[in-house]
């Protein structure tokens, strides 16, 4: 409201003081970043219908929004210098208004290499008949059931398949058993977890940003105006690197710190400071940010 009569009395279009500046300011509560796990990423990919996997693939290891990603044409991709040129989104500019160049990761170049000799018109991720798709295509619909069908969910709701029983429960497992209420069959729905479409960039910045330590890369990479910006919002990820950073810490030989504390939960757990490192940017021990299958969301 503030802005809108200030550029309606810049316009000349209203004349007078701005009401909006007497009015108290409301703060917004900032939403958390949600993200997939680096676990959940194999997962869910795999769980990804073929004709869209290449586009999520795209998404998640460049942090490129919807908009941008079906803006996106086939020469915009160069495989030979590994870089995508992110500076359309739909049919007009993205949303900073400014071109962005991504990289293009190990581990995406595969995806790439093998959409692009299908593609059919100038659209990387075109219909059929090689026209641009539009804002109302649903990859938010294509993202939850890809989630369910990965096992990356909030619970399963099971639900009795006889007529007139009535018997529903969330559980957190999905393994059908029989209702406590007729012992007939339960059918289970798995309820897809908290995570929109766009939380695939969210996926990316988080990752990134944990793997490089490097905020203006990410930065650059996401198209912020300002690092400050891109700190603050993964400021969860600035306070692991503050953690992991105080564990450099180190008087104390692992024999020494057992021999004068007794506490279960260090034993077996105290490593070695470079190991510690190296499964915290790479859990699964594959190139690039994710990997593994392990792991699940509760």
């Amino acid at each position: 409201m503030l802005a809108m009569y200030t550029f309606a009395i810049k316009s000349d279009l209203y004349v007078g003081n701005n009401p909006a500046q007497l009015a108290e300011r409301v703060k917004v509560p900032k939403k958390p970043v949600r993200f997939l796990d680096a676990a959940e990423v194999p997962r869910l990919l795999a769980a990804v219908p073929e004709q869209w996997r290449c586009l999520f693939a795209t998404a998640i290891y460049t942090g490129a929004r919807k908009g941008e990603l079906l803006g996106l044409k086939a020469s915009d991709v160069d495989l030979k210098r590994r870089t995508i040129l992110l500076a359309t989104s739909y049919d007009g500019p993205t949303k900073s208004a400014k071109p962005r160049t991504a990289p293009i990761p190990e581990e995406l170049q595969p995806f790439l290499a093998a959409h692009l000799p299908t593609v059919k018109g100038e659209y990387l991720f075109g219909h059929d008949d090689g026209e641009r798709r539009n804002r109302n295509t649903d990859l938010p619909a294509v993202f939850k059931r890809a989630l369910a069908r990965a096992g990356i969910v909030n619970g399963y709701d099971h639900i009795c398949r006889r007529q007139g029983c009535g018997f529903r429960e969330r559980r957190t497992e999905g393994e059908i058993k029989p209702c406590p209420k007729c012992s007939f069959r339960l059918w289970t729905r798995p309820i897809p977890a908290d995570l929109r479409f766009h939380d695939l960039r969210s996926t990316f910045g988080t990752h990134a940003y944990e793997v490089t330590g490097d905020v203006r890369f990410v930065q650059t990479v996401l198209g912020h105006s300002a690092p400050t910006l891109t700190e603050e919002r993964y400021s969860a990820v600035r306070a692991q690197r503050l953690v992991d950073q105080g564990n450099r810490l180190r008087f104390l030989t692992d024999e020494q710190l057992s021999a004068l504390v007794t506490y279960p939960a260090l034993t077996g757990s105290i490593r070695d400071e470079s190991t510690v490192e190296v499964e915290r940017k790479n859990p699964a021990g594959c190139a690039g940010f994710f990997g593994g299958v392990d792991g699940t969301r509760t």
